[in-house]
Order: C-alpha cells, then structure tokens, then sequence
C-alpha cells in the first residue's frame, strides 16, 4: 500500500536500574562447587586433588565476590541511534548478546570492555522489548554458528 506507514514506531530511549544478581553469584558458586566434586571423583593422582580443589574453590569465591563487588549502574538504551549511556555518560561500541535466558551487555574499546549481565526477570516488560529489538552488529548473526559442529 502506497499510503502504509512503517510499523516500526520510533520509541523513546527506555532506562533500567542494573545490579549485579544473586542468582548469577549462585550459579557460580554452584559452578564452583561441581568442578570440585569432579576433580575429586577423576583419575587425578590423590597428591594433586586438594591443591587442585583449593585453587578451583579459591578462583569460584574470588569470582563470585568480584561479581557481588560491581556498582549498581544505571544503563539507558536508544534503539534507533544504537547508542547506550552508562550512568549517564555515553558509551562506545555497545553490543547486546542474548545468551539462552541471560542478555550480556558489553561496551567499550577492545581490551577496557565491560559488560553487565542481565536476566530477564530483572526487566519490564516494556524495556525486554526493546532490547530484543536491538539492532543487530555483524559479529551477532544467528543464522551461522560460529564453532565447529
């Protein structure tokens, strides 16, 4: 129709509060805890099980606390700039990854990335819209994986 508008509406910039989950912090520590038992269960002479177990609890725990560790961040996302702003302060290169039920954010140049994690829980309704309608970088496809099968 010559007359249709586009249905794509240009929204406003939508804001989340971000901070770091606990529900993140269990699975790690709960990561942590598996890999544990299965140094203790594996074929690995008994002389290197306990250093092996202490040098996985220690990374687990100092993992999880760096995780608990990061500050509450304020993050307001323009889907049609592609633009992220970070405490109020605008970011470069802002990725969006969505990893089965997480939704990863990262920004910054190579080698001073951050990134935040997400679970969709913690967001509206309105705002997981939105970012689920993020526009897509090269490196994001979906249609080809990107390890060997």
């Amino acid at each position: 129709m010559p007359n249709s508008s586009r249905s794509s509406v240009k929204s406003p910039p939508c804001r989340c509060d971000w901070k770091p989950a606990a529900l993140i912090a269990a699975a790690l520590l709960a990561g942590t805890l598996l890999a544990m038992l299965s140094l203790l269960l594996s074929d690995l002479p008994p002389a290197w099980r306990l250093p092996a177990c202490t040098g996985v609890a220690a990374w687990g725990i100092w993992r999880t606390r760096t995780w608990l560790a990061q500050p509450p961040r304020s993050l307001r996302f323009d889907r049609a700039q592609a633009a992220l702003w970070v405490d109020g302060v605008a970011v470069q290169a802002p990725r969006l990854h969505w990893r089965t039920n997480l939704l990863v954010v990262r920004w910054g140049p190579p080698g001073a990335r951050q990134a935040c994690a997400l679970l969709p829980m913690q967001l509206s309704p309105q705002v997981l819209r939105e970012l689920r309608q993020w526009p897509r970088t090269p490196g994001d496809s979906p249609g080809r994986a990107t390890v060997a099968p």
